[in-house]
Order: structure tokens, then sequence, then C-alpha cells
């Protein structure tokens, strides 16, 4: 369990290396820093300690998919890879947590799509009219 003062640590460094705009060496700084911030132990366990590990977890996934994943899909925009890659990417990243079960570590699994997972997205757009009584209508 970890230090619950490591929350806003976390916070900042996802915010200043794992943003929206990122490159993998922003991501290797994010990464670096995560490992750090990994190694502080709660002295007394409790809720704000599980929230600050869980947030920790999770921020680690994000960086290291974000850092494994070499194209800019959607909002998530790389610097230095700045185009759409369906022909390597088009799948999802795995995450599961391994190594020792006091310091778990998170590992990525680059599963494809397969092809009946693969769809075109049509947008269907349906016009509903709601029509409400006037004031002088309304029974009182």
């Amino acid at each position: 369990m970890l230090d619950a003062a490591i929350r806003e640590h976390v916070a900042a460094t996802m915010t200043d290396g794992a943003g929206v705009l990122r490159s993998r060496e922003s991501l290797g700084r994010t990464l670096g820093r995560l490992r750090e911030l990994g190694l502080r132990d709660a002295a007394e366990p409790g809720t704000a300690s599980w929230e600050a590990t869980n947030l920790h977890t999770v921020a680690a996934f994000v960086a290291l998919a974000a850092r494994a994943r070499e194209e800019t899909r959607g909002s998530h925009w790389r610097e230095d890879f700045p185009e759409l890659d369906d022909l390597a990417w088009r799948g999802r990243l795995a995450g599961t947590l391994g190594g020792r079960p006091q310091a778990p570590l998170p590992q990525l699994d680059y599963q494809p799509l397969a092809p009946a997972e693969v769809v075109e997205v049509v947008e269907v757009v349906q016009v509903v009219e709601v029509v409400l009584p006037s004031p002088s209508g309304l029974q009182s």
C-alpha cells in the first residue's frame, strides 16, 4: 500500500508527461517518476492509502499503454507518431498485474481485433418531438 501523499504527485506527473500531447520521451519520464512514487510505502494503511495505490496503478497502466501504442488515435496525440496506424494497432492492449504480490508490475498484452469485431461505425440520428403542456393547461 502506498503513502496517501503521493496522490497529488501522481496527478501532476500524469498531467506533465502523459496528457493529451505525449511522446516516448515524456512517457518515459512519467514511468520513471511513477516508479519512484511507487516506492513510498504507507506508514499506516487506510482509505486514502488505498485510493493513492489504486490511482498509481491505473496511472502506470495508462502511461505504459500510451508508450507502447506508437500512433495517434482519437484525442491522444503522439508527437513522435502523428499518424493513425490501423495495420499495426487495430486491436486492444489488455493489462494485468504481475510480479511480486507486494510490488505488482503492470504488464500489457496486445490483442488484435477479430474480423467480426472490426465494424464500420454508422451514425444514426433519430429526431423525437416532445410536446409539453403550456402553463395554462396544467391542472392544479
